[in-house]
């Protein structure tokens, strides 16, 4: 009897222990409800890709060159955007695997959004970031022309045109290139 008393002891902790980790191994593969990545909203299609969501869209809105203001989708939200400093967003984000030809940075300070095309063609890369940055935003090109958007290049991309608002391709102040 007093060989038995240790074997039922050992074997009681075992299935204790064997209990407490099926109860936290289950917590943990359980869904969070509180993430919304699955019952969300679909990811968007955009020119780059897809720009996966991280929670119900919810309004943001960015003042416009003349103080009026839009309200757009909160692209802060989008998985692929990332802090770039105190304020800033960078709306491309920085995953090496996603090779855009250009980068999108929005400045909460001023409420401005700087695009840089990185690429030639210029004509090409424009097309491609505008589209992209419509879809992001979720706003129509008349919104996105009232916005305070400066679009341009590195000197060693173009020299000529490096230091110039190029616009974006669909607002009528842009520039021909």
């Amino acid at each position: 009897m007093k060989k038995i008393l240790p074997v039922i002891i050992v074997i009681t902790i075992l299935l204790l222990l064997g209990a407490i980790f099926a109860q936290l191994y289950e917590r943990n593969t359980q869904p969070n409800p509180d993430d919304n990545t699955t019952n969300g909203p679909k990811p968007i299609e955009y020119f780059g890709g897809v720009v996966p969501l991280v929670s119900e869209e919810e309004p943001r809105v960015i003042q416009e060159k003349s103080n009026s203001s839009i309200s757009t989708t909160d692209f802060r939200k989008l998985t692929q955007v990332v802090t770039a400093g105190e304020g800033f967003y960078n709306l491309n984000g920085a995953d090496p695997a996603v090779d855009l030809p250009y980068s999108i940075l929005f400045s909460e300070r001023d409420g401005s959004f700087t695009i840089s095309l990185d690429s030639i063609p210029l004509d090409v890369t424009r097309e491609r970031a505008s589209g992209d940055f419509l879809m992001m935003l979720d706003i129509t090109e008349e919104e996105a022309c009232k916005l305070n958007v400066q679009v341009g290049v590195t000197y060693y991309v173009d020299e000529a045109l490096s230091g110039k608002d190029l616009g974006l391709s669909f607002c009528p102040d842009r520039l021909p290139l």
